[in-house]
């Protein structure tokens, strides 16, 4: 999961920042290797460490991998 979100971060027009860390997750199956999550994450830039939320739509591949859809 981190390392879609680190990807999608990098796309132009991204609108993940680059920094975040994902604490942690709770997921539900939506369809055949498709989740919707919801995320816990922290930005490498806050000072006070608080916890953010976001809201995910992941699909897995078939080789283990992760990518963020919206």
């Amino acid at each position: 999961m981190q390392d879609a979100y680190d990807s999608a971060a990098k796309e132009p027009g991204a609108r993940h920042l680059p920094g975040l860390t994902i604490v942690g997750a709770s997921c539900e199956l939506l369809g055949e290797r498709k989740f919707f999550c919801q995320i816990g994450y922290k930005l490498a830039q806050d000072v006070e460490e608080r916890v953010y939320l976001d809201v995910a739509t992941l699909e897995q591949s078939a080789q283990g991998g992760w990518t963020l859809v919206s």
